[in-house]
């Protein structure tokens, strides 16, 4: 437990000393949904890969945890590869929140992170092929307007459900931690259940967004969206 108090501090600290000058506050809180899409050429600055586990599957369907290096030379990130990817300054956030989940028993996995637009563009695709349009647009984004492809969202899971992204997430013990305890780290669960026609997606417990610390605590802590809190603050 005490070296694990240590990492934590070191990531808090090492946290502390970037987060100044990596984003501006409207980059943290910019709005992409289906009405505010995101350029197809458009790729964030500053994308790193967490030090923390993903969850990957292998042999026989069985899943996995993987920690991933980056590598010499900028990987191809328009691939699958790139999920591995998210703003520097969210990676240092995760971590630290990943370290207060494990203080607490509470064991969580990176899933997704990153996506370019030619990869949701495949993912929306193959969903409608699989599900139909009519679903695909409840649960997945088209190219251009998904989060993900900002590098601020990052898709998470817990052990007890093998790391999947399903909605009995939220009634986990992982995801009821994360929906009480995201925030301190700055991150909000972005598409919250019973605000399916504001964000205009399903209840996703999985899918945070990070916002900024002060921010994720009024979200969070007043039941909003992102798009009530920015409504909230154009009002005043």
């Amino acid at each position: 437990m005490q070296e694990n108090h240590g990492r934590y501090l070191f990531f808090k600290m090492a946290y502390s000393v970037r987060k100044a000058r990596i984003m501006t506050k409207n980059e943290r809180l910019r709005l992409i949904n289906k009405n505010h899409g995101i350029s197809k050429t458009e790729v964030p600055n500053c994308l790193v890969i967490p030090r923390l586990p993903f969850a990957v599957e292998g042999e026989k369907g069985k899943i996995k945890l993987v920690y991933y290096e980056e590598q010499e030379g900028k990987e191809d990130l328009k691939g699958e590869k790139g999920k591995r990817y998210i703003k520097k300054e969210v990676a240092r956030a995760l971590e630290c929140l990943f370290m207060r989940a494990e203080e607490e028993g509470i064991v969580l996995a990176v899933v997704s992170g990153y996506r370019s637009y030619e990869r949701q563009e495949q993912l929306y695709e193959r969903s409608v092929k699989k599900n139909g349009i009519s679903y695909a647009n409840r649960y997945q984004a088209k190219a251009g307007y998904s989060e993900h492809q900002t590098g601020l969202a990052v898709d998470v899971s817990g052990e007890s459900i093998q790391y999947g992204l399903e909605e009995i997430f939220g009634l986990t013990k992982e995801g009821v931690w994360l929906r009480r305890n995201c925030w301190k780290e700055g991150f909000i669960i972005r598409y919250p259940k019973g605000k399916e026609i504001i964000t205009g997606y399903q209840y996703e417990p999985w899918h945070l967004r990070y916002v900024g610390r002060n921010e994720a605590e009024i979200i969070m802590k007043c039941g909003l969206t992102l798009e009530e809190f920015l409504l909230s603050m154009r009002v005043r």
